[in-house]
Order: C-alpha cells, then sequence, then structure tokens
C-alpha cells in the first residue's frame, strides 16, 4: 500500500513542479535540437499548405497518409486549430514531458510500487529517441505503459470495458508509431501466456488485438507490394550470419546512449552512464535486500513490470540494428527498459523508504533539469541568427539545397535536417531527406534531375559530386571548400550569419 503519511504532499508538491519546470523549458525553446525534428515539421507543413496556390508543394511532394502509419505527429501538427506547426509542435513536446512521467506513476500505483521511484523516469524525458528525433516512437513510449495498465485489468480480470479501451489505444499506437504497436503485441501475447488463463481464454482476450494486427498486416502487405529493395528475409539471413555477433559489444551503449547528448565525448558517456546508474542501483539495490530477507513474501503484482522488462531487454539483444531503407532499431529499446526497471523497483521498495534516498533522488532530477536546461540554451544561443529571415522568398518556385559540414552541436548531428527550414518558415521547396523515407508520407512528384537527392552526410563523407548545381539556392553551414570546387562557379555568396551561408544561382 501506498504510505499516506508525511510523503505523501511533498511527493505531489514535487513531481508537479518538475512537470512544470520542464514543459516551460520546451515551451519557451524557439529551436531544438533533435536530429529529424526539421524533417517533422517539414512533413507537417507540406501536409498543412499542400495544394494552397502560395506554394508549389503538390509540384514537387505528393502526400500518402492513409492506411499509413507513424502519421500522429504530422496530423496533429498540421491542424488549423494551432497558429502554426512550431506551435503545435511545441505542445506535443509539451504533451510528452507530461505524459512519460504520469504514465509511469499511474503504472506504479497499479502495481502497488513506491510512487517516489516514479521521479526517475524525468531522468529518461530526453532519451535517445527523442535526441535524434523519432517524435513519434518517444511519443508512443507512454501509451505502451498506458497499454499495460489496461492490459493488467483485461488479461488477469477480463474487464471487457478496459479491453474496448485497450484495442482503440493499439489502434491508435499503429498511427502514432507501428514499431511501438509491434512492441505492445508481442507484450500482450506473452502476457497472456504467463497469465495462466485457459487456451479459450487466451483465445477471448486476443480479440481486443485483433483491429490493430489487421490493419498492420494489411499496411505491411501493401508496403512491400510497392518495395523494390532487398527482401527482409534476406536482410536478416545476412545480418545475423555476418554481422550479428561481430557488432553485439555496441549494443553495451544502451547504459549510457540516453543522456549521453549533453556533453561532447567522454563526459557525454559519463553523464549517460551517470543518470543509467541512478535509475539501476536503486533496483539492484531493493533486489539484493529483498534475497537477503528470510521471512520476504511474494510480490504481488510484479508480473506486468518483469514482462515489460524481458520483452524490452530481448529486443535490444535479438533485433537487428537497422532493416533496409530503416536506421536504428533495437537503440529505441533503451528508455523502456529503463523504465521497466522503474517499474521493478517501485514494486520491490514497496514499504516507505528513507528520506535520504528521497532527497537523494529529489538532488538528481534537479541536476538533470539544470544540465538540460543549459544545453537547449546554448543551442539557441549559438543559433541566434538561424531565423526565418535568413532565407530568401520562395515565390517563383524557388529551390534549396544544403550542404551542412559543420553538423555537430555538442557532438551529435543535429544540423543535418536543417535546410527543411526553408520548407517550414517560408514554404519554400528543399532537398531533403523526407522524401526518400522508406515508410515515410511524404514523397517526391518529380525525378532527381529535379529534385536532387539530399546529401545529409555531406559533412562527414566531405564529397560533393556537383548535384545541386541547378538548384536556386545552397544553404552552407560551416567552411565548405566553395573556391575550391568548380561546382560553385555558378554561384554567389548572398548572406551569411555566424557558420552560416547562403549562396545564390547566378542569372
Amino acid at each position: 500500500m501506498q504510505s499516506k503519511r508525511w510523503d505523501a504532499q511533498p511527493f505531489i508538491v514535487v513531481f508537479v513542479t518538475l512537470i512544470c519546470l520542464h514543459v516551460i523549458l520546451m515551451a519557451v525553446s524557439r529551436l531544438y535540437p533533435f536530429i529529424d525534428l526539421p524533417n517533422h515539421l517539414a512533413a507537417a507543413t507540406i501536409n498543412r499548405y499542400y495544394g494552397d496556390s502560395s506554394n508549389m508543394f503538390s509540384t514537387y511532394y505528393s502526400l500518402d497518409l492513409f492506411p499509413k502509419p507513424n502519421v500522429f505527429h504530422l496530423l496533429f501538427c498540421s491542424l488549423p486549430v494551432f497558429g502554426s506547426v512550431e506551435l503545435a509542435n511545441r505542445i506535443f513536446l509539451c504533451l510528452s514531458v507530461i505524459l512519460l512521467p504520469v504514465s509511469v506513476l499511474l503504472l506504479i500505483r497499479k502495481l502497488g510500487g513506491n510512487r517516489w521511484l516514479s521521479l526517475l523516469s524525468f531522468l529518461l524525458l530526453y532519451n535517445y529517441n527523442v535526441t535524434w528525433g523519432f517524435l513519434g516512437f518517444s511519443f508512443a513510449i507512454p501509451f505502451i505503459l498506458f497499454f499495460l495498465y489496461l492490459c493488467i485489468d483485461f488479461i488477469e480480470r477480463g474487464r471487457w470495458k478496459t479491453g474496448g479501451a485497450a484495442a482503440g489505444l493499439l489502434v491508435l499506437l499503429f498511427f502514432v508509431h507501428a514499431l511501438a504497436a509491434l512492441f505492445c503485441l508481442l507484450i500482450f501475447i506473452v502476457y497472456c501466456l504467463l497469465s495462466g488463463k485457459t487456451p479459450i481464454r487466451i483465445m477471448e482476450r486476443c480479440a481486443a488485438i485483433a483491429p490493430a494486427a489487421v490493419l498492420l498486416i494489411f499496411w505491411w502487405n501493401a508496403e512491400g507490394a510497392a518495395y523494390r529493395g532487398q527482401g527482409i528475409a534476406d536482410y536478416l539471413e545476412e545480418y545475423y550470419d555476418q554481422a550479428y555477433l561481430a557488432a553485439f559489444a555496441d549494443r553495451l551503449t544502451i547504459f549510457y546512449q540516453d543522456n549521453s547528448s549533453l556533453f561532447l565525448g567522454t563526459r557525454g558517456v559519463a553523464a549517460g552512464l551517470f543518470f543509467t546508474l541512478c535509475i539501476i542501483v536503486p533496483v539492484l539495490a531493493a533486489a539484493i535486500l529483498r534475497r537477503k530477507d528470510r521471512h520476504r513474501k511474494r510480490i504481488k503484482g510484479i508480473r506486468p513490470a518483469m514482462i515489460l522488462f524481458a520483452v524490452s531487454l530481448a529486443c535490444i539483444i535479438v533485433l537487428p540494428r537497422d532493416l533496409p531503407h530503416q536506421a536504428i532499431l533495437y537503440q529505441r529499446f533503451s528508455p523502456i527498459l529503463l523504465l521497466s526497471s522503474i517499474l521493478l523497483g517501485g514494486c520491490l521498495l514497496r514499504e516507505k523508504i528513507r528520506r535520504p534516498v528521497i532527497i537523494g533522488i529529489c538532488i538528481v532530477c534537479a541536476i538533470h533539469l539544470a544540465l538540460w536546461t543549459d544545453y537547449l540554451h546554448d543551442f539557441n544561443e549559438r543559433n541566434r541568427t538561424f531565423t526565418p529571415e535568413f532565407f530568401p522568398p520562395a515565390g517563383g518556385g524557388r529551390t534549396l539545397a544544403g550542404l551542412i559540414s559543420k553538423f555537430t552541436y555538442r557532438g551529435v548531428p543535429v544540423y543535418i535536417h536543417f535546410p527543411a527550414y526553408y520548407i517550414i518558415w517560408r514554404q519554400g521547396i528543399a532537398t531533403t531527406s523526407l522524401v526518400d523515407y522508406r515508410f515515410g508520407s511524404v514523397r517526391r512528384a518529380v525525378g532527381f534531375d529535379v529534385l536532387p537527392k539530399y546529401l545529409e552526410w555531406a559533412g562527414r563523407m566531405k564529397i560533393y559530386d556537383g548535384r545541386y548545381r541547378a538548384m536556386d539556392y545552397i544553404l552552407i553551414r560551416g567552411e565548405f571548400p566553395t573556391q575550391k570546387v568548380e561546382h560553385f562557379a555558378d554561384f554567389t555568396l548572398m548572406r551569411s550569419a555566424d557558420r552560416w551561408f547562403l549562396f545564390e544561382r547566378n542569372r
């Protein structure tokens, strides 16, 4: 049972204060150093203004929204009720900040665990998925926990009202992110098999996942019919035969990747490892103390947390690094594994925990907030001159390409998709990897001769083949060798600010 003594009101004050401070941090930031975010904002901008006479989106891009997964952020941010796509995205990020700790708190209370452990979820607000700009998957994480919350009543007690809610939430998850929906299907099946129910009861329970399963199958068959690349079966056979064991040690990065963006190099690794240990150590300590307790009783309600932990760990161990035209796969599950560890810790520490431990948790959360506040503030200070006014007007179908030489901020490649701000701020036409994603909803409507394939890693490769020679503008960050490359002979510097340079093609 939750303690209702001295710590009830202090917990509420700390919990709400942390949420409010993180929401303020998201709300006041003008730019966000989240790698793929500009592409998501560009997709929402194209959808919102598609077909307007003020732009040429319909000439260069095409939309394919249904039945497509991963479109929730796009549709949310393109709603006309919001003043702009960026305002909608700011609200979206604020909701993410609220939903993650709330989902952890509700689930810990459902499991009968200690609510103070839920504060550790704040250490994962800016996890690996967020810093990489995987907004759909990061937003789906709290909904995975809400789904597990509903499964407890449905699978264990057969409450069909919660079963219907779980079925609806699973369908919603498909549109938030298909990988999260697949993960929930796996959790549901494992939970059913371990519930001790008869096969008939398990079959009855599986009716709740049927709508989402049908949607996933329909989408995958449609996607597969249009795909012309290497088959997944052939890719996986080759991957597990040649690359899996050779690169297995790379999976140890899950122990520090979620907060390593805070600093460059080893300092970032140390920061990530520190916050991960702040989550893991209390759980390990509680497990050791429980093992030494000769009079320990069986912990009721811990099974859902154990299932979440086991399934997320299995995904990290078994899944490949990527799929054809779909990068970064197993790494996405590290925050879910750590959140399941928090749930386990809450279950193991059901009784009132000591004040020094509570104070320590609060101090760690405050340090985490301070570091990320500095991270976002410093990023915006460095990019004060990167504004809509830096870009030229987009009239007449003017096109822009990007060559980002200096593409990192504290070692993270946050600038590689910044040319997309020409789409976001000016409703212009820009080269973007967005149109070439395998599972994307925005496609190219013209050939590579009209809209060249975007060189997102031009700064890393230090190679430029002149593919942008017919573009109207080239946006450069850093010192790309414009004077030594013949492909820039027809371009003149239009304006510059800090490390940003805008070149215009001579007419």
